[in-house]
């Protein structure tokens, strides 16, 4: 879920609601608008809204133009957030499996007759997570929480809601939607929305559009009037950061100790290689490491191989089982 608080995540419902209004939120009736963006695209008569620091104004009203669409549809909507665990992932990967899960998402929508309609807002408070917005049946929906990318939803009534077809609930939704959005017309914005989170809002390293909308749907509120057109912002290329362990380096040469009776110093690995995922969990938990840290100090891309380690799927090499048991008795030792 987001690390920032708001009424969606109980319901959406709040009192004093009003409908959203996309003419209430024309930017250029009460004189607000950004003179200079921060992109541009030559000849292609698009201009880019995407800023570093939060929403842009033309973001703001596509996300408003695309919610009165979508109610306008009159077809059950549901409001995911992809957060929870995904949090602790690095960028690139977090990124990669908001394009994965759009991507179930719409071959279950055609496989159930359903238009490939979803729009995906990216937020930065707390670690860059999405919030996606889609029309679906609760087949569907369900299908989507029990998918490849549920685990990163929580669960029915927290990381996956229905939105109910009052004002209350739409409203709820956009404000919460554009509350990284900039401090320009901040006073007009706040009266129709709420308040905004404040400070600056950079969108992670890749940045690019926050508001993305399916090739479907984008068409659509364009082809109404309703939101308009824009020149999109990719995300910058992002590079695996390899975050190297310390050098393993031989103990200083010392006279042995002499023991009366021999210590195990490897009570959990007695073995030159692990014959039970228990012991790489344990000796992980050991030391107080998360998977992505464990991968990290093991010179491992990505915690997809711890993970596969500690259910039994793949081994760890040899060098790699040494340092691990090396780091878990030096802690040991020290505490």
């Amino acid at each position: 879920m987001p690390a920032r608080s708001n009424s969606i995540t109980s319901g959406f419902v709040s009192s004093g609601s009003q409908v959203v209004d996309v003419q209430g939120l024309n930017p250029s009736a009460v004189g607000i608008g950004l003179s200079t963006p921060s992109y541009s695209v030559r000849g292609s008569g698009l201009g880019r809204t995407a800023l570093g620091w939060g929403m842009s104004v033309p973001e703001i009203r596509r996300v408003a133009g695309t919610m009165v669409y979508l109610r306008g549809l009159r077809q059950p909507c549901w409001y995911a957030v992809l957060g929870d665990h995904l949090l602790d992932l690095p960028e690139l990967d977090a990124r990669a499996i908001f394009s994965k899960a759009t991507s179930l998402l719409v071959q279950m929508q055609a496989r159930a007759g359903l238009e490939p309609y979803w729009i995906r807002v990216l937020e930065s408070v707390g670690g860059i997570h999405a919030n996606l917005i889609f029309p679906a049946s609760d087949k569907v929906a369900k299908q989507f929480l029990n998918s490849k990318v549920g685990p990163y939803l929580g669960e029915v009534g927290k990381g996956l809601q229905q939105i109910r077809n009052t004002d209350a609930d739409w409203r709820n939704v956009t404000a919460y939607l554009t509350g990284e959005r900039v401090s320009q017309g901040n006073q007009h914005y706040t009266r129709i929305l709420g308040p905004r989170v404040r400070g600056s809002h950079q969108l992670g390293e890749g940045g690019g559009d926050r508001v993305q909308l399916s090739t479907a749907l984008r068409e659509r509120v364009v082809d109404a009037g309703i939101v308009t057109p824009w020149a999109r912002t990719t995300s910058r290329n992002l590079t695996r950061r390899i975050v190297q362990p310390p050098a393993i380096m031989a103990p200083p040469k010392a006279k042995p100790t002499v023991y009366r009776v021999q210590p195990d110093l490897f009570p959990l690995a007695p073995h030159d290689t692990f014959t039970s995922a228990d012991e790489v969990r344990q000796l992980r938990e050991h030391l107080g490491l998360t998977q992505w840290q464990l991968a990290q100090r093991l010179a491992i891309r990505n915690r997809s191989h711890v993970a596969n380690a500690e259910r039994g799927h793949d081994g760890l090499s040899r060098p790699r089982v040494r340092y691990l048991r090396y780091i878990a008795e030096t802690e040991r030792m020290v505490a």
